[in-house]
């Protein structure tokens, strides 16, 4: 009885000490798999926000290249004109400039908005070598939104809209090419709309170059206007300007410091 029960504990014994064995063997496994996890994840190291919070700069205007897509909807009109027409290209450098204001919300996503004035108009072919050459000069505001590389004078692509309000038309007519007999300008002008409403879509380059593609949806002319004799001189135009400006990008300012950049010779910044 007495070998049978010491038997018995023996191999309890030896079963528990198998088990606890296994279990140790199991531990160790995985502790040391979770320290080669540990070992082998990498935390990745967060960039320092290196561009400007907030900065005033010029605006993204300065060369500006326009036409129009005109459509002649008066009956007398288009027996003597195309019913669509595109203006002849129209180049303009006095006076485009402005200021804008920028928020950078992080290193890749900024918006802004501003003030700027602009010369924008088209020309347009009327009959024989009769031509006439409109422009307005337009406060703005534009408000767009910025994706790229925030750092100053680094590439980022924009878009966005603004509201602009003519504040001077100016007319020019010549009868007989290079020959003017028709000149006037009027400020705060019936003869456009009261505001006009426009897109854009553009590009700066690495240095601060900056292309720009604008487009006005609406009528650059008011076809309701009545001179003082009751004609109606913009009866049955509808015109659409686009314009193409050329410009430089600045930013206005000292660059404060941030923790973790300096700021090098050429005023760039760079991470410590």
């Amino acid at each position: 009885m007495r070998k049978r029960l010491f038997l018995v504990l023996l191999f309890l014994s030896c079963v528990a000490a198998m088990t606890a064995g296994a279990q140790e063997k199991a531990g160790d496994k995985t502790g040391k798999e979770n320290v080669k996890k540990k070992k082998h994840k990498k935390h990745k190291k967060k960039r320092p926000f290196t561009a400007r919070r907030f900065f005033i700069g010029t605006d993204v205007d300065g060369a500006m290249f326009s036409t129009a897509f005109i459509h002649h909807s008066y009956s007398y009109l288009t027996r003597q004109l195309p019913t669509n027409t595109v203006g002849t290209v129209r180049f303009s450098l006095f006076l485009n400039t402005g200021l804008t204001f920028n928020f950078n919300l992080t290193q890749t996503v900024g918006v802004f908005t501003g003030i700027d004035i602009k010369n924008i108009g088209f020309n347009d072919f009327t009959y024989g070598d009769s031509t006439i050459k409109r422009r307005s000069y337009n406060v703005g505001i534009p408000l767009g939104i910025k994706i790229g590389n925030m750092d100053d004078k680094k590439p980022f692509g924009f878009i966005g809209g603004g509201l602009d309000k003519p504040i001077n038309y100016k007319q020019k007519q010549y009868l007989v090419r290079n020959q003017k007999t028709v000149r006037f300008n009027e400020w705060f002008s019936d003869r456009t709309p009261v505001l006009m409403p426009y897109v854009f879509i553009g590009a700066a380059l690495k240095d601060g170059a900056v292309f720009k593609l604008q487009y006005y949806p609406g009528n650059f002319l008011n076809p309701n206007y009545k001179d003082n004799q009751g004609l109606e001189p913009n009866y049955g135009y509808d015109v659409h300007v686009l314009v193409l400006s050329v410009g430089y990008w600045i930013p206005i300012g000292r660059r404060h410091q941030i923790p973790g950049t300096t700021t090098t010779a050429n005023g760039q910044r760079k991470l410590n």
